[in-house]
């Protein structure tokens, strides 16, 4: 899209899948700040990363512990967890108490990873070719 500063590297389909998280263990006492089990949801997501909505601020570099029903991308199928250790790229706030937190996939299961990989594909919304201009052929002789 112009105009906007894209900085993942992959494409991003908008969801609303429940994710529940907290910091990672070996964060906890760096952290002066509640740090249990939250639930909430996953706003866009790629192959690499996500952006989910939080109530609270997460410094950047936080690692998180996340959790996603897997029935949540395919449903009907597979219901097991997929479980991710996520770092916060950005965190920014839209709303009074709400924050958008990026996050990008530091560890996460080849499977997992597949079932994501899988989602993105069946929702990409640019399945269509882009139009390229400047073609080097001629027009078609009517």
């Amino acid at each position: 899209m112009a105009g906007v500063d894209e900085t993942r590297g992959s494409e991003r389909v908008p969801t609303a899948i429940q994710v529940s998280y907290q910091v990672h263990e070996s964060m906890k006492s760096s952290l002066p700040f509640e740090q249990g089990r939250t639930t909430s949801h996953i706003m866009d997501l790629s192959a690499t990363g996500c952006a989910i909505l939080s109530n609270a601020f997460l410094p950047k570099n936080v690692l998180l512990d996340m959790e996603i029903d897997g029935a949540g991308f395919f449903p009907g199928q597979d219901p097991s967890l997929i479980k991710i250790i996520g770092r916060v790229c950005n965190c920014r706030n839209i709303s009074k108490d709400t924050y958008r937190v990026g996050i990008n996939f530091e560890k996460i299961a080849p499977r997992d990873a597949k079932v994501i990989k899988d989602f993105i594909d069946k929702n990409d919304r640019r399945k269509e070719k882009r139009l390229q201009l400047g073609s080097s052929e001629p027009p078609p002789e009517t």
